[in-house]
């Protein structure tokens, strides 16, 4: 998906944004269902939005913690509510677990409302 990603990336930095949705509509959307993608869930964008429209707060993320060998690492991280930490997360990438932090954070605040 990174790959993919930085292609795409790439794709728009060097050609521009026509040239990049001709490439979407010739080779990615053919290829996605109706809706598809509507049950992909992003916690982190949730919390960035909760944050900044109901608590004026905002976001960052820490790593915390890195184990294991470099074929199978756990990374841990946390996120952080005005520099203050309110939940962290595991994941075999940060990016996950910053992820699963997130969705803590969300799940710990929707609690308190």
């Amino acid at each position: 998906a990174d790959v993919f990603e930085a292609v795409v990336g790439a794709l728009y930095l060097d050609q521009g944004i026509e040239v990049v949705e001709r490439f979407a509509n010739a080779i990615i959307f053919p290829y996605v269902e109706d809706n598809a993608l509507s049950g992909v869930v992003d916690f982190k964008t949730q919390l960035q939005e909760m944050a900044h429209q109901t608590l004026r707060s905002t976001v960052s993320y820490r790593l915390i913690k890195e184990d294991g060998p470099a074929h199978h690492r756990q990374f841990t991280s946390e996120v952080l509510l005005d520099n203050v930490a309110v939940a962290s997360g595991m994941g075999r990438t940060k990016k996950e677990s910053e992820q699963k932090a997130a969705e803590k954070a969300l799940l710990q605040l929707s609690n308190k409302e």
